[in-house]
């Protein structure tokens, strides 16, 4: 089995200093091969990729974007992959964007697991609304995942924000094209990903070009419990961890 955990890390917002020791004990317990982080915060001081690649003892890919001043600290939100298996390689694309939303990208990341070579695709898809957010996503989603399989990489694992859910027109229309394969489950897969919004199912992972061999057979909404100690939650997003098991 192999296991996947997203999360969309909420930038520097809400008490840092509290959130990222929280989160790195919620990583470690749930003991994910494949950690996928969107809204990665760096500045010159500090880096959340690199610190809880640390912590985690895991191997680390980041890819910084969006650059701007953030309550005072010039920073980035970027991409990151946490992996316990050794990186093959690792690159990063620029997605069609819109310019009332900014920059995009789209993160690739080879590991060498166990069972051999596995391409882990990790995105943060345009938060825009209405028919232009779904546009903006559909032309996002077709240009990573033909980015991702140019040289036929497979099987392909896809995790992100998608800010959409299965049942968007955008994603469905993914699912279509590249028969993905996000898992059957479909209570969990519309439980809600962010803490102050019901019915917002927009965090997922996913397989592409599993076919006879892997499939995602269970899907599970983690890091949702706020500390009791201090009240601080460990980001506005919840975590998705997805189990990926071979056939039988």
């Amino acid at each position: 089995m192999i296991r996947v955990v997203t999360l969309n890390f909420w930038k520097d917002e809400g008490d840092l200093g509290a959130r990222l020791p929280l989160i790195a004990s919620g990583l470690v317990g749930l003991a994910a091969d494949i950690v996928c982080l969107q809204e990665v915060y760096a500045d010159a001081d500090m880096c959340v990729g690199r610190y809880l690649a640390r912590e985690l003892g895991l191997s680390l890919a980041a890819h910084p974007a969006r650059a701007k001043v953030r309550n005072g600290q010039a920073s980035t939100s970027g991409l990151a992959i946490l992996t316990s298996w050794r990186i093959m390689a690792a690159e990063a694309h620029e997605l069609p964007m819109h310019e009332a939303d900014g920059q995009r990208l789209a993160q690739l990341v080879e590991v060498l697991s166990p069972q051999g070579r596995l391409g882990v695709l990790n995105l943060h898809l345009s938060h825009l609304r209405d028919d232009v957010g779904v546009a903006a996503r559909a032309r996002q989603l077709d240009a990573a995942a033909a980015w991702a399989q140019r040289d036929g990489r497979r099987p392909l694992v896809i995790a992100g924000d998608f800010n959409a859910g299965v049942d968007a027109p955008e994603v469905k229309q993914f699912v279509r094209r590249y028969d993905a394969d996000f898992g059957t489950d479909a209570s969990a897969l519309a439980s809600s990903t962010l803490r102050c919004r019901a019915n917002a199912a927009v965090d997922h992972v996913a397989l592409v070009g599993g076919g006879s061999r892997w499939h995602v057979c269970a899907r599970d909404t983690v890091l949702t419990e706020v500390d009791p100690v201090n009240g601080v939650w460990p980001s506005d997003h919840f975590g998705v961890l997805a189990t990926l098991a071979s056939q039988p």
